[in-house]
């Protein structure tokens, strides 16, 4: 249900997107420039990859919590736990973090390869010194780091579960307020320099315990509301 309520919006989004950086980044390659990161800089892409986020989040937050709305009522009639259909909702909005992560990080490969001129200045290992040097290609990218990776993942899995728990507190007239701390967090952060380990462990805590809160709010609730349930019954 939730696919199919935020997988066309979800596309649109990317396809406008992703139309937006190859103009930016050909407006910018068409200039005077230094190396591939002075494109990637110039070109404004961070801030079209950033509305996007945004975008998407907004999306993914409203899905389903309307009270009153058909997915509520659907909700209502299925046999099975409200808390397990929520964390199901959590896997498919991590899902699809991770495309919009995915499609942007290889958007942004090809772009610096489609720009690679044998005879000028972004020839030869242009490319791979971009992935350490540029902040932006470095978060998408981050080579041999393995903590930026495991960071990544993390901002995947936490932002699905935050937007899902926003839903879930939609739905209870309530404001999930996780979903703004790691959206903050991610937009904050994602630009990320070489050898900032500490950052990106605090990073993670961050998340880590936003995710704990926002888990243990829905579980604790619906335990609650089930032994009421009982009691009632």
């Amino acid at each position: 249900m939730y696919i199919r309520i935020n997988i066309l919006r979800v596309i649109a989004i990317l396809l406008v997107t992703v139309t937006a950086e190859v103009l930016l980044f050909c407006r910018a390659a068409s200039m005077p420039n230094t190396g591939l990161e002075d494109v990637i800089d110039r070109s404004g892409v961070m801030w079209a990859m950033a509305a996007a986020f945004i975008l998407m989040t907004v999306q993914l937050c409203a899905a389903g919590g309307d009270r009153g709305g058909r997915q509520n009522y659907t909700l209502q009639r299925l046999a099975l736990q409200e808390r397990t259909v929520t964390f199901w909702q959590m896997a498919v909005n991590a899902l699809f973090y991770l495309l919009f992560w995915t499609v942007q990080g290889l958007l942004l490969i090809i772009l610096c390869v489609a720009v690679r001129d044998p005879g000028d200045i972004l020839s030869g290992q242009a490319l791979f010194l971009a992935c350490w040097r540029s902040p932006l290609l470095h978060g998408l990218i981050p080579m041999g780091e393995v903590l930026v990776w495991i960071r990544n993942a993390v901002f995947c899995a936490a932002l699905g579960i935050v937007t899902a728990k926003f839903s879930w507190c939609r739905r209870r007239g309530k404001f999930g307020v996780g979903v703004l701390f790691a959206a903050a967090a991610c937009l904050l952060s994602f630009l990320r320099e070489v050898g900032k380990t500490v950052e990106d462990t605090l990073v993670i805590l961050f998340l880590l315990v936003v995710v704990a809160a926002a888990v243990t709010g829905i579980v604790t609730e619906e335990e609650e509301y089930d032994e009421k349930d009982q009691t009632v019954s």
